[in-house]
């Protein structure tokens, strides 16, 4: 397709930065839309207004990974636009199927912990810290695998921050979610325990992003989840000497 127009919302500061949410308004598409809360519903549905695209004029969204900070908005931005919501197939019931996902995750959480050798206390400090997220239950989500076509985009399976990170390219414009960021190495596996070789996986698919350079030498304009651009080349390059 050819490269879009891209316009992006920036949410308030986190440790890791200010959350990105990305705006392509002449396919009525929206990435990553942000944590929960009525704050960054306010944030995002202004910045939808000024890109050109109001909500009820969203037709596609698609959540680069289940973390709340980019998933926290999708189900109410999805319900609200009657618009279809899209993770990659591995990630896609934690978002469809919160709460019971929920569940399952903490008490595999427990598990590899106990694999990993921390102690009980620790496990259950760190089973009994992790609060709900302000989501719903339950929504509709339509999960894709590698190499779909999304909004006209092709969606590129990255995993190694989640099991189903997704990244995906729209003409010469490369979304890379918290697989590749601006200013640090982002964190591989501990946040999803489903993974079990979670280096491994993480370094093939900075390896599939690196082939999104061109033959001649031409990268695509890379749109990260914190952060407005990241230079995709030279932070795989430090990213892999960070883990080497």
């Amino acid at each position: 397709m050819p490269t879009p127009t891209v316009e992006r919302i920036a949410h308030a500061a986190s440790p890791e930065g200010a959350n990105s949410t990305y705006v392509l308004p002449d396919e009525g598409l929206v990435v990553d839309p942000g944590p929960p809360g009525e704050s960054p519903w306010e944030t995002l549905t202004a910045g939808l207004r000024t890109a050109g695209l109001p909500v009820d004029t969203v037709g596609t969204i698609v959540v680069t990974h289940w973390h709340v900070d980019h998933a926290g908005l999708a189900p109410r931005l999805a319900a609200a636009a009657d618009a279809e919501l899209v993770l990659h197939e591995a990630d896609a019931p934690l978002v469809a199927d919160y709460a019971v996902e929920r569940e399952r995750r903490l008490d595999r959480d427990a598990r590899r912990l106990r694999q990993w050798g921390v102690p009980d206390g620790t496990v259950a400090e760190v089973v009994d810290g992790d609060t709900p997220s302000p989501m719903p239950d339950a929504c509709r989500v339509k999960a894709v695998a590698d190499g779909a076509s999304v909004a006209g985009a092709t969606a590129i399976h990255s995993p190694g921050h989640t099991a189903g990170h997704l990244a995906f390219r729209a003409g010469e414009a490369l979304f890379v979610g918290d697989a590749v960021l601006p200013t640090y190495t982002p964190n591989v596996g501990g946040s999803d325990t489903r993974l079990d070789s979670a280096l491994e996986t993480y370094l093939d698919a900075l390896d599939g992003l690196a082939e999104q350079v061109g033959d001649a030498g031409s990268e695509p304009d890379a749109y990260p989840g914190h952060g407005a651009t990241v230079d995709l080349s030279g932070r795989i390059r430090a990213i892999r000497a960070h883990h080497a």
